[in-house]
């Protein structure tokens, strides 16, 4: 069996052992609290990125929905559209062509009434000449105007 000298230096060796162990223990404990405060870092960086994802959403929420809203203004101005469209030709177009009918025919009363003027104006110009000539004639002949 082994004696206390023995079980002394086996308890010595076995502490001596055990030093390097224990510094790699410590040193592993170390390493662990660095990660574990690492880990709380990035949960907190993770928090904080949620919170931006979460009002990402909320933007993208009220981008859709006014996109929604766009859209419906724009199947509404269509409609509008269509429908101006609609009185343009029924009605505009048609009511141009009356009117346009109605100055053509103006501007013919206005070619006749012209016409009738300019023949009345050539005329007076032909009386006036002859009238003209008589007085000339008159006077030559030396005869009394009446």
């Amino acid at each position: 069996m082994l004696d206390k000298k023995d079980m002394e230096w086996i308890s010595q060796a076995l502490s001596q052992a055990m030093l390097p162990l224990s510094d790699k223990i410590d040193g592993l404990s170390d390493r662990m609290d660095q990660m574990e405060d690492h880990m709380e870092q990035m949960e907190d960086h993770m928090d904080r990125m949620e919170g931006r994802m979460d009002q990402m959403e909320g933007r993208m929420d009220q981008t859709q929905n006014n996109i929604t809203a766009m859209q419906q203004d724009i199947r509404k101005l269509q409609g509008d559209v269509a429908e101006i469209r609609m009185v343009q030709e029924n009605e505009i177009t048609r009511d141009i062509r009356v009117i346009a009918e109605g100055h053509l025919d103006l501007a013919r009363k206005l070619d006749a009434a012209l016409r009738e003027d300019i023949e009345r104006e050539m005329l007076f110009v032909r009386v006036s000449r002859l009238e003209s000539q008589v007085r000339h004639i008159n006077k030559e002949l030396q005869i009394e105007p009446l």
